[in-house]
């Protein structure tokens, strides 16, 4: 379904691509069938990455199933040559789906990273990219943002809003802009430096098949 809408809306947004994946925190596992849809979809050009998948210890699903699926999507972006946009929660979490994502040599992104400098090394150690949005404009998360100040590189670093749905919110990427500037208060360099930079990150975790474009600003995996 997103597939089709993203398809609807190419002539008029070009950079909308939407992820393919089963979020950790669903109320149910994928069935066969489900995952081998997933799978088929995997082929659309429009699909350049999986996700959000990953582990959340808040789940209704018990952690050690949702393991099992992950390290099936890990499969199916190793198969496919498609990263993967991981939605993972706690500190553990965060520690086995990059150790898992490391061995088997695929490209992830940790999405809506909160966490501190040595929770950012680890990731960064295991190869991964580290995604930031409207967190890192509250004084209030200190180790987040001594972490994006001191500890991620720029050309490991994405941005991105998370425009989750909430009562009186619209769902979109409007925070963009703020974040980017945060981020270069933090680095204490240009806005345009960020921008760039992140834009080159996120094609360089997408991969050498997708072609981002590095105009209009950085966008959310």
């Amino acid at each position: 379904m997103e597939l089709a809408r993203a398809s609807r809306h190419r002539p008029d947004w070009p950079r909308i691509h939407p992820g393919v994946g089963w979020h950790p925190r669903s109320a149910r596992v994928p069935t066969d069938d489900e995952m081998a849809t997933l799978e088929r979809m995997l082929v659309d050009p429009l699909a350049p990455f999986i996700g959000e998948v990953g582990l959340d210890d808040t789940s209704p699903i018990g952690i050690a199933i949702q393991r099992v699926f992950l390290e099936r999507f890990i499969e199916l972006s190793a198969a496919h040559d498609r990263p993967l946009n991981l939605h993972v929660r706690g500190a553990d979490s965060i520690a086995w789906s990059a150790d898992r994502v490391a061995a088997a040599g695929v490209r992830a992104i940790v999405h809506y990273f909160t966490g501190d400098p040595a929770l950012a090394r680890a990731i960064l150690d295991a190869g991964l990219w580290i995604s930031v949005g409207r967190p890192v404009l509250r004084r209030e998360n200190g180790p987040l943002r001594e972490a994006v100040r001191t500890t991620v590189p720029l050309h490991r670093l994405t941005i991105e809003t998370d425009a989750y749905p909430l009562p009186g919110r619209a769902t979109e990427p409007a925070d963009v802009v703020g974040v980017t500037r945060a981020i270069a208060d933090l680095r204490r360099c240009s806005i345009e430096m960020v921008r760039v930079a992140t834009n080159a990150a996120l094609q360089e975790a997408l991969g050498a098949s997708f072609a981002w474009t590095s105009s209009g600003g950085s966008a959310p995996p």
